[in-house]
């Protein structure tokens, strides 16, 4: 019996050394591979990069399924102590494959990516789990230089973009949670050169701030309640509109309709002052404004395309539907806009001679 214990204890020791064996294999290669990945570094390191003192950072072993009986390694130099000197080679079966390394020394894009995610770091520490935010910071390196210390927001005024991302919020939730980013905003000293903030609840719009000085006071911010109670107009308007269009248009055309509303605008804010309801807002006076209609066509002759574009008009005209714009597309060719001109004005055969002689002229010049 104890001679079977004995057997058994042998047994589990030589599978645990073996599993660590294979494990150690698996991670870091071969003991010869891994001495010989570590002496191409360091002679790579002799023969291109004299007088800088770079050191091998790490050794991982990349294992290929496909391919057992290679062995690649990533080997991982820097120059102690340097947040941009570094780079990495691979070797596979003991021979050198792709280096970083650039004879010139141009550390550009490690400088950059440097100050990329400290910026990232910086705004994601200062909105913590609250918004989803994404953040470009677009430099021009050429003036970079290796090592340096940013002041990180102040190349952010010319370099930073971020995107702020409101998802499941209604108008009241969406308007406090824009004071809130405006207060982190100015708490944590953010700099950046672009802000955007996207809401789902209203996807087409953006509030964007194009420069920092928009948010430097309140004197020179806008009323979010009232940006958006207007948000919840227009959007009011532009679905009652196209009502108004479908119901006219039916399903016969392939249109897309804009208002073209914006409450940033200070008109809409003449023109309303703070009574936002659909009750005093006209959406005829706003169609006759910005009110933008885009049809697209398949390709048909000539003629055909002029009795859909008269048949449209005579549509709109005899559903009291005012537009300011009407831009077609004909087939695959890009968009032209028609003066849709006073309902009062409509003339089917003078209508049809206008659009059939534009039509004509522009495939003639295509």
């Amino acid at each position: 019996m104890k001679t079977f214990k004995k057997i058994m204890l042998v047994f589990c020791i030589i599978i645990a050394v073996l599993f660590i064996y294979f494990f150690m294999l698996y991670e870091t290669g071969t003991p010869l591979g891994y001495l010989r990945a570590s002496y191409i570094a360091n002679q790579y390191v002799k023969e291109h990069c004299a007088g800088e003192n770079y050191q091998i950072e790490k050794i991982n072993y990349s294992y290929d399924w496909l391919f057992s009986s290679s062995e690649t390694y990533k080997v991982s130099l820097r120059v102690p102590e340097s947040k941009d000197k570094y780079f990495y080679i691979s070797i596979r079966n003991g021979e050198l494959g792709f280096s970083s390394y650039t004879d010139s020394n141009d550390w550009l894009d490690n400088t950059k990516s440097r100050l990329f995610k400290e910026y990232k770091q910086a705004i994601e520490q200062a909105f913590g789990d609250k918004y989803y935010v994404e953040v470009e910071f677009n430099l021009d390196g050429n003036s970079l230089v290796a090592d340096k210390e940013y002041d990180i927001m102040l190349l952010a005024e010319d370099a930073g973009d971020v995107v702020i991302k409101l998802t499941d919020f209604d108008s009241e939730e969406l308007a406090e949670a824009i004071c809130d980013i405006e207060q982190i905003i100015f708490n944590e000293k953010i700099s950046y050169k672009n802000l955007s903030i996207q809401s789902e609840y209203m996807p087409e719009f953006n509030i964007n701030f194009d420069t920092k000085p928009y948010l430097k006071s309140k004197a020179d911010l806008l009323d979010y309640n009232y940006v958006l109670k207007g948000l919840n107009l227009i959007e009011s308007l532009e679905n009652y509109y196209k009502e108004l269009v479908r119901d006219a248009l039916g399903e016969q055309y392939d249109y897309t309709l804009t208002l073209g509303l914006d409450t940033f605008d200070g008109v809409f804010k003449n023109r309303y002052g703070d009574e936002l309801n659909i009750e005093t807002a006209e959406v005829s006076s706003e169609a006759m404004r910005s009110g933008k209609l885009e049809l697209r066509f398949a390709e048909m002759s000539a003629e055909e395309l002029a009795n859909s574009l008269v048949d449209v008009r005579r549509r709109l005209v005899e559903s009291y539907i005012p537009v300011n714009e009407i831009v077609f597309y004909d087939g695959d060719r890009t968009g032209m806009s028609l003066v849709y001109g006073s309902p009062l004005s409509f003339d089917a055969d003078s209508d049809y001679e206008k659009f059939l002689y534009c039509i004509k002229s522009r495939r003639e010049r295509d």
